[in-house]
């Protein structure tokens, strides 16, 4: 053990300036590491926040750019539905027999015209192409298929000729279906 020859008074103050250094190192070494401390953190909230910002923004642009694609591919599906809906309601409303459309067309045609084919390229467009041996028995044909009281429109001859290995008429006619037209008063008779 040391012997401290100065007064009491002195050797109580030199002990405390020593705890009071010790006390003041302390707590600078506190302040520096505390200031570094909320330094590092402070450092690492704004990456944080930059880095939560651009994802942020990121998201935003995504949720935009679905929501924009989504509404359009909606929009388009709903566009083509309602277009799809009204043309079978177009076709539905337009349901007609078309084993009488055939009836009727052999009963004007008579015996002397055959058909070969009878196509329908649309719902009211109709293809016929057969064959005759009278040009005479096609006028009529024709000419009875052109009137008002007939379900048949827009007669149209449009091709006609000679089919020389058994000299008969090959010949193909257009014309719309009116199934509407419900009167069908020209018999074969009229011809």
């Amino acid at each position: 053990m040391a012997i401290n020859l100065l007064p009491r008074q002195l050797q109580t103050q030199q002990a405390r300036s020593g705890r009071q250094v010790i006390a003041n190192a302390v707590s600078i070494v506190l302040l520096v590491i505390l200031t570094v401390s909320v330094a590092v953190l402070f450092s690492y909230r704004v990456a944080v926040t930059k880095q939560y910002s651009a994802l942020r923004d990121q998201v935003r642009e995504l949720s935009d750019q679905v929501s924009t694609k989504t509404s359009e591919d909606v929009e388009w599906l709903l566009k083509n539905i309602h277009e799809r809906i009204t043309t079978v309601q177009g076709v539905q409303a337009k349901q007609y027999t078309y084993g009488d459309m055939l009836e009727v067309l052999k009963q004007y045609a008579g015996d002397g015209i055959n058909f070969d084919t009878v196509s329908v390229t649309a719902v009211d467009d109709i293809s016929i192409s057969g064959s005759t041996r009278s040009l005479i028995e096609l006028a009529g044909f024709v000419k009875i298929m052109n009137k008002e009281e007939v379900p048949f429109k827009d007669v149209v001859l449009s091709d006609l000729r000679l089919d020389e290995t058994d000299y008969s008429y090959i010949f193909s006619i257009s014309l719309g279906y009116d199934g509407s037209v419900t009167d069908q008063t020209a018999t074969v008779e009229e011809k």
